[in-house]
């Protein structure tokens, strides 16, 4: 993402993508690395080292003061400490706002709120459900969501689950990543964001679990699910032969769902399902390009869930299976 970081009597001086294909040159003065050290002490001395500590709050935060227009006169962009340091505030408004605790793993729906708190800059904290090792059935988790599902975010007062709601939530709350605000545009929004909720979610999971985990072959659901994903992703598949993303010329929070998902697909369908959805394909790897999505990636890498779907896996992901007291 551009020539590696160095140090300059002002602060650091880096260069990172935009969202329209270009790069932008960000300053991050010292007070800033400073005073965000003296708040959270992660005992890093090296003034570079701690800037890639931090590299993925300041590129949300010199982002979205881009996209405000907020750039000095060469078109470089400033991260000082009042805008970083606070770490509670909305990069978005560059206003008061509390951390959000975004309880995630790295499946579709968690990924699909992960991409809109990377596109919005919105200041979060990560808190991993390991759903193999079955955090998702623990007390305190269930209180914030009953379903024992991820993904959930905690905001302020507010304890919003199912990754749609979130997103619906989160575009509200900020007012990005929606279409013009007209019926007709509010009607598309909320008719294809539940299309795939109730729908391409779902199926897929189903698709899913039929192929890959069913403890035994069950062709008449297996082929049941798959027809019905596939269906569906066909559908969204039409919609995108003449519309740029799901809504026409605007990116929304219905392409962050579908996205979501879409990454799957030869997991979901099988390893030749791109053939016939070319649309879908053009826009998975459009929104992947994105240096939002870019930094979604890495979230693997910033805990270690369990891989193995082993027997302790299976108890806690398939709880059906296991036989019932008398």
């Amino acid at each position: 993402m551009g020539r590696d970081p160095r140090q300059g009597r002002g602060g650091i001086d880096f260069w990172m993508s935009n969202n329209q294909g270009g790069v932008i040159r960000v300053l991050v003065s010292n007070e800033a690395l400073q005073e965000r050290e003296a708040h959270a002490p992660t005992g890093i001395d090296d003034p570079v080292e701690l800037f890639k500590h931090h590299r993925p709050e300041i590129e949300r935060v010199a982002s979205c003061k881009y996209e405000a227009g907020r750039v000095k006169p060469d078109g470089s962009v400033l991260v000082s400490s009042k805008e970083f340091n606070s770490a509670l505030m909305s990069v978005t408004t560059l206003g008061e706002a509390s951390m959000i605790k975004f309880y995630y793993s790295l499946a579709p729906n968690p990924m699909k709120v992960a991409l809109f708190l990377e596109e919005s800059g919105l200041p979060y904290e990560l808190v991993p459900v390991d759903t193999r090792k079955g955090d998702q059935h623990q007390p305190q988790f269930r209180k914030i969501n009953p379903n024992g599902k991820v993904p959930v975010i905690v905001d302020g007062d507010a304890v919003v689950f199912d990754s749609n709601a979130i997103l619906l939530y989160l575009a509200e709350k900020t007012g990005r990543f929606l279409p013009p605000n007209t019926p007709a545009a509010r009607g598309e929004l909320l008719s294809w964001l539940m299309f795939i909720a109730t729908g391409v979610g779902p199926f897929s999971g189903q698709a899913v679990h039929f192929r890959h985990h069913a403890p035994e072959q069950l062709p008449y659901a297996a082929n049941r699910y798959l027809y019905e994903a596939r269906r569906h992703y066909g559908i969204l598949n039409e919609r995108l032969s003449d519309h740029r993303y799901m809504l026409g010329e605007t990116y929304t929070i219905v392409d962050m769902a579908v996205w979501g998902w879409a990454r799957m697909v030869p997991f979901v369908l099988g390893d030749d399902a791109w053939r016939t959805l070319p649309n879908l394909k053009r826009l998975g790897d459009e929104i992947s390009g994105r240096p939002a999505a870019e930094r979604v990636a890495s979230l693997k890498d910033r805990h270690a869930f369990k891989t193995e779907l082993d027997d302790e896996a299976r108890r806690h992901m398939f709880p059906q299976n296991e036989p019932r007291a008398a």
